[in-house]
């Protein structure tokens, strides 16, 4: 997946306020130089949460990744045989 990059606040607030006042995608893409999607996602989220706020991730990401995990397992029992 690519590296995204966050947004600071009052930039998400103005858009949202922007959408708020009945401004469209394309017209704030004119006045804030934004990509179209960009917008558009943000105002989803804003739609979906109720806030701009980044949230946290829902949970810890992992350590062990499955590869890796299937090897120490196989290591494990091939060892204990």
């Amino acid at each position: 997946m690519g590296k995204t990059k966050e947004h600071f606040k009052a930039i998400r607030d103005t858009i949202v306020e922007g959408h708020k006042a009945g401004k469209g995608y394309k017209t704030l893409f004119k006045l804030l130089g934004l990509p179209v999607s960009t917008i558009g996602s943000i105002i989803q989220k804003w739609k979906a949460n109720g806030a701009t706020v980044n949230l946290p991730q829902p949970r810890q990401p992992f350590k062990v990744f499955s590869r890796a995990e299937a090897r120490l397992v196989r290591t494990v029992k091939h060892a204990t045989l």
